[in-house]
């Protein structure tokens, strides 16, 4: 019997899951073939179609997969009646002396749904909870605490594996507020994952040694003049900002700032520029909502380029590397070498 792990992950957490879970089946004589889904990474399709059971682990981005998982999903070879499993790693917490479970919204069910387009049939679905870590957001829980964090996750990912290799079935059903979280993850992955990414900034201690770009799943980060820039094929994984070795990755308060004027300038603008009273009452409509739609584009396409391009600039880039998250934690998960 052969299990097919295919895993995104950002700090590890996702991979963790998915080394646990593949223990498991080989200590029950499963052959198990387990690799990393990432943009640069075509080959994580091969040996899929062979497999008595695929199992996807990644976590959830904005109630979302990633990017990249979701833009996997939607070329995986078709394999009609081919069984597949899902487990979603979600940022758990900690508080009042117990871990708290994390909830990943509408991720699993997204890549169920994706899964079943090509041909396969879902035969389970899970979360595991692990210490939350996505920095730009909030400060990971201290030491002590992730580590129970993490003992719960690992609980809940080695019973779904133990429910997995006993042949039950656990796919629950979807509830109104994951469907309503749907639409936040259609969002997150429009704009508020490209949004994050141009808050980035290397600080003075980054040493350009170059991991962040090397070790991007998404392929979103190039080293220009020894300094890293990020796309828009951003994940939001938040993997740069909490392994960098040196720490020198941050989110700028200042381009946050910058940001927000830039936006409200902008929705202003959508709302004040004159539509011609010539027009029919239906087409000032439609002109006044692409007005309004050409905002978050121009913020994308011209903002935010020079705004990145004056980030890294002295005497600028002293300037803007003052971040709200320069004395919070950083987060990895136990043993995850990218």
């Amino acid at each position: 019997m052969k299990l097919a792990i295919r895993y995104h992950s950002g700090t590890g957490n996702s991979a963790r899951a998915a080394a646990l879970i593949g223990g498991q089946f080989s200590a029950l004589a499963w052959s198990v073939d387990v690799r990393e889904i990432r943009r640069d990474l075509p080959d994580a399709c091969d040996g899929v179609l062979d497999a008595d059971l695929l199992l996807l682990a990644f976590p959830a981005l904005g109630f979302s997969p990633s990017a990249t998982m979701v833009a996997w999903l939607r070329g995986i070879p078709r394999k009609t009646g081919g069984e597949a499993a899902i487990i979603c790693c979600t940022g758990g917490d900690y508080a009042k002396g117990s871990s708290i479970g994390g909830w990943g919204g509408d991720a699993p069910y997204l890549a169920a749904r994706l899964l079943r387009k090509r041909g396969w049939v879902v035969t389970a679905l899970g979360e595991a909870s692990y210490p939350v870590n996505w920095i730009q957001a909030m400060n990971p829980p201290e030491q002590s605490y992730a580590r129970e964090i993490i003992k719960r996750g690992d609980a809940e990912a080695s019973a779904f594996a133990a429910g997995l290799a006993g042949g039950s079935s656990a796919n629950p059903r979807e509830s109104l507020a994951r469907r309503v979280s749907g639409a936040v993850s259609v969002l997150f992955r429009l704009a508020g994952r490209r949004f994050f990414s141009t808050l980035f900034v290397a600080d003075a201690t980054c040493t350009s040694c170059g991991w962040c770009a090397r070790s991007c799943p998404a392929g979103a980060i190039t080293m220009k003049k020894g300094l890293p820039r990020w796309s828009l094929r951003c994940d939001s994984c938040n993997r740069c900002v909490n392994l960098c070795p040196t720490g020198s990755i941050q989110s700028s308060s200042v381009l946050i700032g910058l940001h927000l004027v830039a936006a409200i300038i902008l929705a202003i603008a959508a709302f004040a520029v004159p539509v011609p009273e010539s027009f029919p009452g239906y087409a000032r409509a439609i002109a006044r909502i692409l007005l309004i739609a050409l905002s978050p584009v121009l913020q994308f396409s011209l903002v935010a380029p020079l705004l990145g391009a004056l980030a890294v600039v002295n005497p600028f880039r002293r300037v803007f590397s003052r971040s709200f998250m320069k004395d919070f934690r950083r987060y990895r998960a136990p043993g995850f070498r990218p």
